[in-house]
């Protein structure tokens, strides 16, 4: 099952100037990576390649971006190019898929899930691949991971208490807490750049929606959400696909 979720970017005007916003879309007739300014009407398309490639991520300096593809085979494995698409290179090699980059706030590791210990759990690496540390170890799926701001937290989602709910744990893997307790599935946690929010989305009341609370779980507002996968408040709509092992589909 593919599954596009765009989580909230929090950010306030000031800034929003000079932003660039990176997203995947299939307008072109397969999933490819764009970049937009938020103030320009036409994106730029950064890849191009008859394979699928999404789940972008910027680095924390804007020089790079993460992504999945399937471009080198049938599995999707993580993929580091330039801000302007130039210089992809594959960064994980591995028989099952790995998926979601997430930047460290100091550029220097990147998180991500994968299905190669048998079932989804975080590891983390350093940016060309090497030093692949696997955070969680738990039977049930842990999806999603996003670091604080100050790079001591990271925020993910898991199904290891029933349903989908959010939950923080130190960078290294220990002690992890539950965060939202819902009868619904709550998912893509995104840290605010101050570290005191924590965006997410949920199907709490009936369709998906973006949730905002706090790193204690208290949730704070709704989003004022228009059109699928798009939000106004005071933020940028960021979209990254997650592919689900079937088993959870």
């Amino acid at each position: 099952m593919l599954l596009v979720n765009c989580a909230l970017v929090l950010a306030s005007s000031a800034q929003l100037v000079d932003t660039k916003i990176v997203f995947s879309s299939d307008r072109d007739g397969n999933m490819e990576i764009y970049a937009v300014n938020p103030n320009a009407p036409n994106p730029i398309r950064l890849t191009n390649h008859p394979s699928d490639d999404y789940g972008s991520s910027w680095s924390p300096d804007g020089g790079r971006i993460g992504f999945i593809s399937n471009r080198d085979g049938g599995n999707f494995e993580i993929h580091v190019m330039d801000a302007n698409g130039e210089n992809a290179v594959r960064v994980t090699h591995h028989p099952e898929g790995d998926y979601a980059p997430s930047w460290s706030p100091d550029g220097r590791r990147i998180a991500f899930y994968s299905n190669r210990g048998g079932n989804a759990e975080i590891y983390t690496m350093k940016t060309d691949g090497t030093d692949i540390i696997n955070l969680t170890n738990h039977p049930a799926g842990d999806f999603g991971a996003s670091w604080s701001r100050n790079g001591t937290k990271i925020a993910l989602y898991s199904d290891r208490d029933g349903n989908m709910e959010i939950y923080v744990m130190d960078a290294d893997g220990n002690n992890p807490v539950r965060l939202t307790n819902h009868p619904k599935h709550d998912y893509t946690p995104s840290w605010s750049p101050d570290g005191r929010r924590i965006a997410f989305h949920s199907d709490r009341d009936g369709d998906m929606e973006i949730y905002i609370m706090n790193p204690k779980g208290q949730t704070l507002l709704t989003s004022p959400t228009t059109q699928r996968g798009t939000t106004l408040l005071h933020g940028l709509p960021r979209c990254q696909p997650y592919r689900f092992p079937p088993n959870i589909s």
